[in-house]
């Protein structure tokens, strides 16, 4: 993910909570009040695996191979949840795209 970012010269925080960290566009640049483009779970114990949750899409947009919607009724949001390097693998491509299009997203808009 960071080298996704680094590439592109994207400049991000990251924020650290319990059990898991995010991906934020600095105070200054994001157009939203929302600004966390990203949000890993490094365990998720009722499911038993990592999750990649918070990635913002266009309502118009397809939800991309291998994540699932995020929250009911929320068409703007989704997440993968990863149990194992096999997982990761058929989902990375998805994962690269949706983070770029997420920080697009929340430093062009004002997402409520």
């Amino acid at each position: 993910m960071f080298d996704v970012l680094s590439v592109r010269n994207i400049k991000f925080e990251i924020h650290y909570g319990d059990g898991t960290f995010s991906l934020s566009i600095p105070k200054g640049e994001s157009k939203s009040a929302k600004r966390t483009f990203a949000r890993v779970g490094l365990l998720s114990v009722a499911d038993k695996n990592v999750y990649l949750d918070s990635i913002y899409k266009d309502i118009d947009d397809a939800i991309p191979s291998g994540a699932i919607p995020w929250r009911r009724n929320d068409p703007t949001q989704y997440v993968f949840r990863i149990k194992n390097l096999e997982d990761f693998e058929k989902v990375k491509k998805s994962i690269r795209e949706g983070l770029i299009k997420s920080y697009n997203i929340l430093s062009t808009i004002e997402v409520r």
